[in-house]
C-alpha cells in the first residue's frame, strides 16, 4: 500500500525549471509527494501547472524523483510528459508509471488535498 502524501515543494523549483513553459511564468505548484513501495527508493510528485494566462483543465503533472531535495526526475504521466523535458519514467522502469499507487495517491492528494 502506497505511503501517505507529504509536502513536495522541495522538488518543485527543479520541476518547474523543467517545464517547457518555464519562460512564460507557468511553475508547478502546490507539489505533494508520495513513497513508492515498489519500486523502493522513489517519491511520485503530483501538482499543478499554475501561471499567468494559463489554465489547463486536468492539468495535475505527475513525475518521479529518487531524492524530493536533489534528485534525478523524470515524467510519469501525460501532462508531465508533454509540458516538461524530463526523461519518460516508464522506459527507465515499467513500475515507474501513472499506474503505481504511489503516482494515484499522489494525484488524489493533488486534486483532492
Amino acid at each position: 500500500m502506497a505511503s501517505v502524501c507529504v509536502d513536495g515543494s522541495a522538488a518543485e523549483a527543479r520541476i518547474s525549471d523543467g517545464l517547457t513553459m518555464s519562460q512564460e511564468g507557468v511553475l508547478l505548484t502546490d507539489a505533494v509527494a508520495v513513497a513508492s513501495d515498489e519500486p523502493a527508493g522513489f517519491f511520485f510528485v503530483a501538482g499543478e501547472l499554475d501561471g499567468d494566462m494559463w489554465e489547463l483543465p486536468g492539468d495535475t503533472g505527475v513525475w518521479v524523483t529518487n531524492d524530493l531535495e536533489s534528485g534525478e526526475v523524470f515524467a510519469v504521466n501525460g501532462v508531465a510528459r508533454e509540458f516538461s523535458g524530463f526523461p519518460v519514467a516508464s522506459e527507465i522502469d515499467p513500475l515507474l508509471s501513472d499506474a503505481n499507487p504511489a503516482a494515484q495517491q499522489a494525484v488524489f492528494c493533488s486534486e483532492f488535498g
